[in-house]
């Protein structure tokens, strides 16, 4: 048996990423899985294996709800709870002879947890999959929280039966160089995509569609959404060019115009409406800071590579190294400007046919993201664990 546990999300959160990342484990061995997590996100991660066309994955998974510590601003007041739900879980695991057992997300102080009681289980294995609290890392907490900075939890008290995951090549790459003591411990794998059933599709130039996913926030760049909506409708005021929210706004302090931007929803979209409204748009825009996927993974990016669609981004590491495999899938760009430069390039001279060889792209080269070329590399890190 091998043991997952899902730490930190309740309802539809990382729910796509870890019905996945279930089937990965899956295909790289041949033995029972037990899911541990909140109980309306098991239900979640249970329909959307159910509906895969291979309905056997669900024949060897074991589904067990637990009690996950609501997300208190202070991490001293999660620890207890983290550390009564990470202890019972590796006595259970004890108890039943596992050898892995993964975090499919994680905290710091269910990290500081962990390595506090992996001393007594020596004889576990724990991967650890570390997501948006990588990004914290650089930034010195509140007092309150300074002693569980990730930071600190990452580079010390490490145990040899203790392994981070990370969801790229380019985000392993940049951990090690900010914490070099972490070179021997740290694995990837890309992040998996899943193939939406949709196909490339010729460009309309007279309607065009920008399409922002996810979350609208000044931290992920939907102010500067804004302002290029303003920008380029206003000089264009006779093309119908539309500029939509794909999810919703989460910072009030953000004055949203509606005649510049089309929010979808004012609240979490269901999956499959989510992708639906992607397949609307004809390229992706992508405004984040350059330093903002330095060690995290953009899930709005790989959603909008499934759905073959364009992108329109400011480079970092994480996208050039898709960019770069992958060739030409867009545009990446040094600033919001240059952004701006290449939309009115689109609208002022189209060119379908490198639109179309953009998607073709997409189509063929994703494959190489697919459950079942990462499983092989991630079956090899298993056996080398």
């Amino acid at each position: 048996m091998i043991i997952l546990c899902e730490p930190i999300c309740i309802g539809f959160e990382h729910v796509e990423f870890n019905s996945t990342f279930i089937k990965i484990v899956e295909m790289c061995l041949n033995d029972k899985i037990t899911f541990f997590g909140e109980v309306t996100h098991i239900t979640y991660v249970k329909n959307i294996l159910e509906q895969n066309e291979h309905n056997n994955y669900n024949k060897n998974i074991i589904y067990e709800s637990v009690e996950i510590p609501e997300r208190l601003k202070s991490r001293m007041g999660r620890f207890p709870k983290e550390y009564r739900l990470i202890r019972d879980l590796l006595n259970y695991a004890s108890s039943n002879h596992v050898k892995y057992v993964i975090f499919t997300s994680i905290t710091s102080s269910a990290l500081a947890a962990i390595k506090i009681l992996l001393r007594k289980f020596k004889d576990i294995k724990v991967l650890v999959i570390p997501h948006s609290e990588l990004d914290l890392i650089t930034q010195i907490p509140l007092s309150r929280d300074l002693f569980f900075w990730f930071r600190w939890w990452l580079k010390y008290f490490n145990h040899p039966n203790l392994k981070y995951l990370l969801l790229g090549e380019s985000l392993r790459d940049e951990l090690i160089k900010e914490l070099p003591e972490l070179a021997d411990i740290s694995e990837y794998i890309d992040f998996p995509l899943v193939f939406k059933n949709y196909d490339v599709s010729n460009l309309d130039y007279s309607q065009l569609k920008f399409g922002f996913l996810g979350v609208g926030s000044m931290r992920k760049g939907f102010e500067d959404f804004l302002k290029l909506s303003n920008d380029i409708k206003t000089k264009f005021k006779e093309k119908d060019i539309s500029f939509v929210l794909v999810g919703h706004v989460i910072d009030e302090s953000l004055q949203v115009d509606d005649n510049l931007i089309e929010i979808i929803s004012e609240s979490p979209l269901e999956e499959d409406e989510y992708y639906l409204r992607i397949n609307e748009m004809d390229y992706i825009l992508f405004l984040h800071k350059p330093e903002y996927y330095r060690f995290t993974a953009s899930g709005v990016f790989t959603d909008a590579i499934s759905c073959i669609k364009p992108v329109i981004a400011i480079e970092n590491p994480f996208l050039k190294y898709y960019f770069d495999l992958m060739g030409d899938i867009g545009y990446l760009c040094s600033s919001t400007q240059e952004i701006r430069e290449v939309i009115e390039e689109i609208i002022i001279n189209p060119d379908p046919e490198r639109y179309a060889q953009q998607q073709l792209n997409i189509l063929q080269k994703r494959e190489k993201f697919s459950v079942e070329k990462i499983s092989d590399k991630f079956k090899t890190i298993l056996d080398n664990f």
